[in-house]
């Protein structure tokens, strides 16, 4: 059997989690973001067409040929699996998107925190930035209640796509932080959620979980932002300050709170403020500072 996996940056860990339930089973996979030419779209189309079954996020028309639509129309099967997205561990961290369709990157990669960004707009110097990282100012933007609202959307999302996450979701909850970054789950996150639609597309039988299998998780060292303490305390998960480059897992790669800040700081002078006060729910931050 092959199961071809035309996906998010997850991918990879997808692809591998499917082989891991489905032994024997051949799953070629693919970037969607990597697929936006006309010759990155004719390279990956006989692997598609040579599928059992092809495994999609959900492909817009502008990507052509392959656009769900279209794909159906020619693949043997289509079936969908919306890519997990979840900021309940994260919910100061935003992407900026630049005039031309891109994302604006930083010292963390494509994450900035709506915070750093609505004091720069704000004019608040770098010291005064800093000091917002706090349990009232979280509360007062609805932080501290992103976990509840972010799991309802969650499970309602996938609900939609006929997959139950009422009983995966506690098994996350009780591992801790469950997400790398907004964008970025941890494999054992990943590995439910293969069996999860394995069981769906009668894969595999209902009932249990894949105990003892290990997916290799290849987002573990991209940027990431931490869970910040007063979030972390109202969780009941550790808490941090400490931002990730991407790379190694070490000192040359992390950022503390201030330095974060700097950086972040030095980076919006260089951009037009007009598209930057588009930025998700800054406008928020700009209302709470008055």
């Amino acid at each position: 059997m092959k199961i071809s996996v035309l996906f998010s940056c997850q991918h990879a860990m997808l692809a591998h989690a499917l082989r891991a339930l489905l032994p024997g089973t051949e799953v070629p996979h693919f970037d969607l973001s990597e697929c936006r030419s006309l010759e990155a779209q004719a390279a990956v189309m006989p692997w598609l067409l040579d599928s059992d079954l092809v495994v999609t996020a959900g492909v817009p028309p502008e990507f052509g040929p392959l656009h769900d639509a279209a794909l159906a129309a020619q693949v043997r099967a289509l079936r969908a699996l919306p890519s997990l997205s979840f900021g309940g561990f994260h919910p100061d961290t935003i992407h900026i998107h630049t005039p031309d369709g891109g994302t604006l990157h930083g010292p963390t990669g494509q994450y900035h925190s709506r915070l750093v960004l609505g004091a720069y707009l704000a004019g608040m110097m770098e010291g005064e930035a800093e000091l917002l990282f706090n349990r009232r100012v979280f509360s007062r933007l609805g932080y501290l209640g992103a976990f509840a609202l972010e799991s309802e959307l969650m499970t309602r999302l996938y609900a939609s796509y006929g997959i139950d996450l009422s009983a995966a979701l506690p098994r996350w909850r009780a591992r801790g932080v469950f997400m790398h970054s907004v964008n970025h789950p941890k494999s054992h996150v990943i590995l439910d959620l293969a069996t999860l639609f394995c069981r769906h597309a009668g894969l595999l039988p209902d009932g249990g979980w894949a105990e003892g299998i290990s997916v290799e998780d290849n987002l573990v060292n991209q940027p990431d932002h931490p869970v910040f303490p007063p979030l972390a305390r109202e969780l009941g998960v550790e808490g941090s300050v400490e931002f990730h480059r991407g790379g190694e897992r070490c000192a040359a790669n992390t950022l503390d709170l201030r330095a974060f800040i700097a950086e972040e700081y030095a980076l919006f002078r260089a951009q037009p403020p007009e598209w930057l006060r588009g930025a998700d729910r800054v406008g928020d931050v700009l209302a709470l500072l008055g």
